[in-house]
Order: structure tokens, then sequence, then C-alpha cells
């Protein structure tokens, strides 16, 4: 009920044309506090999130600039650093996703302002706005410790100032998007160039992306003077071939995943099992523990409003489509950042969906500058879309991130955050949000397996002063690692066959054992 009362504030704010000021501030606030209201305990299936967060708590400035997304770290110690001046006293994580929530609700906001200069029967912008709101990577990583909607924030905002007229302002926004992350590339350097021509503003296009490339080349050779790059490439993950139709396969699964919530489809175990099939290589394992804990009801409700909602939103592409020779310069530039970041997700990571979450906002601005030109009497059909995205997304995605029981990070790891003190070191061979999980909860040293061999493993037992831990999974390989690169499952193998004879069970749980090493 709460969604949907949302939804009509938001029509209600978009409608105000007295006050424009006043309606910004109000549909900030109102999706501000929507986010607040559906804020997920669990955050497992965020890759990433607790490894931003201990680094930004405890990371070497040498650990900080990321060559793909150079200035996220340090700009999220200096907020952290900020809040904790002004008498903050809690962890990183919360400040971070925060930032990702405030992010989220400037990104509504600068689309429904990208719609209102449109100047073409704005009322008809509302649907797309909250359509955007309720996609559901957009919705997900709004509320989640990632990068990836503050790079949205400031796209949107070069893009809104392209249009206007601030070049100088696009210039930068455009700088800072880049230097926040590289899938920004799509709508800096083509979507608002290409913005600029179709305006017959030659001059400015070539200013804009001479000025960003060289605002941004000077902050990458700045840091790279001081040695400071770090790139974080996983050896043991395999990567698919774009002559392959199943990778084909795994981008639209991904990028329809940013639409609609697949998360219902781990509760049912055939599709489950068929879901590890398509995806041999992905740790699937906190998605499959998530859906195993869903309520009954979703099983079965779930599926309609999938089907029910992505039937409304073919239909709406299809029908935006037939008069895309009416689309206005904006709605060009949307389509080349929609192409751009596609064509980047699928050349880069086409099985990640959130590489595709750079899609969604050009999606939305795409067809809905495109239904403007369809008469009055179709505009239910936007309404309905969105409608359905909040019904589906909340019950089939977020409802089943809302508790802490259905975390498999937070249960997995629940043992040895109680247990393990400073100077205790942890062995484990899973996941990578398990293991930064435990690396940001526990005090102990852990250690990621996969990426180890017995000259790491005798340099570690040499080195520890308390009790030294290992998951079961080193010993018996989690099946998407043991389908990995051969030559470190092979490494990890002989570690588990020289570790077995000296291990003691000191636990065991649902996930398995919980062994202690006992040699000298």
């Amino acid at each position: 009920m709460n969604i949907f009362h949302s939804l009509f504030n938001l029509r209600q704010g978009l409608l105000m044309d007295k006050n424009p000021r006043i309606q910004m501030v109000l549909l900030f606030l109102g999706s501000l506090l929507l986010f607040m209201a559906v804020l997920p305990a669990n955050h497992s299936d965020s890759e990433d999130a607790y490894y931003y967060a201990r680094t930004v708590e405890q990371g070497e400035w040498s650990e900080m600039f990321h060559g793909h997304h150079l200035l996220y770290l340090p700009a999220c110690r200096a907020v952290c650093r900020a809040v904790q001046a002004a008498g903050y006293s809690g962890r990183s994580l919360p400040v971070l996703i925060g930032i990702s929530m405030l992010a989220g609700a400037l990104c509504i906001c600068l689309l429904a302002s990208l719609f209102r200069g449109d100047g073409k029967r704005r009322e008809m912008g509302w649907p797309f706005v909250a359509a955007l709101f309720f996609s559901y990577g957009f919705w997900r990583y709004s509320v989640a410790a990632e990068i990836y909607i503050p790079a949205l924030a400031l796209s949107m905002a070069a893009l809104l100032c392209a249009r206007d007229g601030r070049l100088w302002w696009s210039e930068l926004f455009s700088a800072l998007a880049l230097l926040l992350h590289l899938m920004c590339i799509p709508v800096v350097l083509v979507s608002i160039p290409l913005l600029l021509v179709l305006n017959r503003r030659f001059r400015c296009a070539g200013v804009h992306m001479a000025v960003v490339i060289a605002l941004v080349a000077g902050v990458y050779a700045g840091v790279a003077w001081g040695g400071r790059f770090t790139f974080f490439p996983d050896s043991m993950v395999m990567r698919s071939s774009l002559g392959q139709p199943l990778t084909w396969a795994k981008g639209l699964f991904a990028f329809g995943q940013n639409l609609l919530s697949g998360n219902f489809l781990f509760s049912l175990p055939p599709v489950a099992e068929r879901l590890t099939q398509m995806f041999p290589y992905h740790m699937l394992q906190e998605e499959l523990f998530m859906g195993a804990q869903a309520p009954s009801w979703v099983q079965w409700l779930a599926p309609i409003s999938f089907v029910a909602a992505g039937g409304a939103i073919v239909c709406l592409v299809v029908l935006a489509l037939r008069r895309v020779s009416a689309f206005p310069p904006l709605g060009w530039a949307a389509l080349a950042w929609l192409v751009g970041s596609a064509a980047m997700a699928m050349w880069f990571e086409p099985a990640n969906p959130e590489m595709w979450i750079f899609t969604i906002p050009p999606l939305w601005l795409f067809l809905g500058l495109g239904w403007r030109c369809f008469p009055i009497g179709l505009k239910w059909l936007p309404v309905v879309v969105a409608g359905l995205l909040a019904f589906h997304n909340f019950i089939g995605g977020m409802l089943l991130l809302r508790s802490e029981a259905n975390d498999y990070c937070r249960q997995k790891a629940e043992w040895i955050v109680e247990h393990a003190v400073a100077g205790d070191v942890v062995l484990v061979a899973d996941s990578h949000s398990f293991t930064t999980y435990l690396q940001y909860g526990s005090p102990a040293q852990v250690e990621d397996m996969k990426f180890q061999g017995m000259d790491e493993w005798n340099a570690l037992k040499k080195g520890a002063t308390g009790r030294i831990y290992v998951y079961g999974d080193v010993l018996e390989l989690l099946p998407a690692v043991a389908r990995r690169d051969s030559s470190s499952v092979a490494e990890l193998r002989t570690l588990g066959v020289a570790l077995r004879p000296q291990l003691k069970r000191i636990h065991q749980d649902a996930f398995g054992a919980i062994y202690e090493w006992s040699g000298q």
C-alpha cells in the first residue's frame, strides 16, 4: 500500500509546475524515505559491499585507487571521516549505503528534470520516473554500499547540464562520473557530444570531449605517478565468448534482472537447479540460500507478477519504437547511452547484472521521451508498468532481502564471528562476498585460499600467533570453485590434502564443518 501511495505522490509532484524547486525537494525527500522504508538487512548479494566498507575503514592508500573506479573509495573515506568528525561513531557500511540512497534520490530528481525541460506533455513523464525507481537493479543498488548509483547520479547531472547549456558544469560532472566508474564512458563521451551535435553545437561537442579527457587523464596520470593503481583480476573466472549464443542469453538475463527481480526464481527448486547449470562458474550459494527461506506464497505469486510486468514492458517498448522517428535530440542521446552501456556490459561481463545497471536510466528516458508522441488515451500503459514493477520487485525481490535470517554470509559466518579473535587465522574458499563479510565482521585474519597455495600456507602457519580455523569448503570445494581455472583448483586441492590429517572438527552446522588446525 505504501508503494502505491508513493507512486501517487510521485505523480502529484511531477504535475506541480508553479514551484519546481519545492517539487524537486519533495521528490527527493519522498524517494529517500521510501528507500529507508525498504532498506534490506541482507547484503550478501552485493558482491563488493563489505570489501568497500572494510577498505574505507582499514585499507592502505595503495588499495584505494582502483583503475576502473578511481576515486570512489577515496571519496567514501572522506565522507566517512567527515561524519565521524560530526559525531558519528558507527562503522562505514551504513555510511556507504547512505551515500547510495542520497545518490538514488538525486537520480530520480534528475530524470524528472530531464522530462520537465522537454517542454511537451511533461505530465506523461512521471510514470517513467517511477519506473526507474522501481526497476530492480536501480532500487536494489540504491540501498547498497556500491558504486553504481553515485556514478549514475553524476552522469545524469552531466547530461542535464549539457541539455540546458551549462557546459562547464557538464564537463565537471562528466569528469567526476568517469573518475567514479569507467562504465560512464558511453554517456560522457558519446551521448553528450551527440546531443550537442544534434543541437548544431559542433564546437561545444569537441570542447566537451577534449576538456573531459584532459581532466580525467590528468587525475589518472597523477595517481599513476604515485604508483597507487590497484586492479583485482579474478584469475579463476572463466570468460565467455561473444560468439556463443549462451553468452547472449546470459547478457539478456542479467539485463532483465535489472528490470524485474529474479530473486524469486531461487525459491523454485527446478529453476534454481537450471540456473546453477546455466551459470556454472558463478557463486550462487547466497541466492540459493535466500530462495530456500522464501515464503511459500512467493513461489506462485511472484511468477504471475513477473509475467504480467514483463508483458507490459514489452508492449510499452514495442509501441514506443513505432514512433522513434519523432524522438527529440535528447531521445537519440538516451538511445546512444543505452546502446553504448549495453555494448560495454556485453564486452566485459555479460553475465554480471551490476554492469547492466547503467542501461536502466537511459532506457526509461528513451521510452518516456518517445511515449510523449502517443495519443493521450494511451497514458495508462506506463502507469500500469510502473505499478507492476513496484509490486513484483517488492514481493519477488526486496522482500526476500528484508531479514537477516536470509543472509547466507551472516549465517555461515556466525560461529567464527563469535569465537575468532585478533591473532587468529581463518581459511576459506567461498565467494568474494562471504570472504569480505568475514574480513569486515571478524578481527581475525581471514584468507581466501582460492588464490593461494602451499607457499602462502607455509608462510601463514609460521606467522600465526593464535588459532587457525579452516572452513570445510577448503577441503570439499564448492561446485562453482571446482569448475574454475584448473591450475588454481589443483593448488587448492593439494592444500586440502595437506591440511586434512592435522584438522580437528570443532563445529558443524547447515553450511558444513569448521575445523581447527592442530599441527606445528
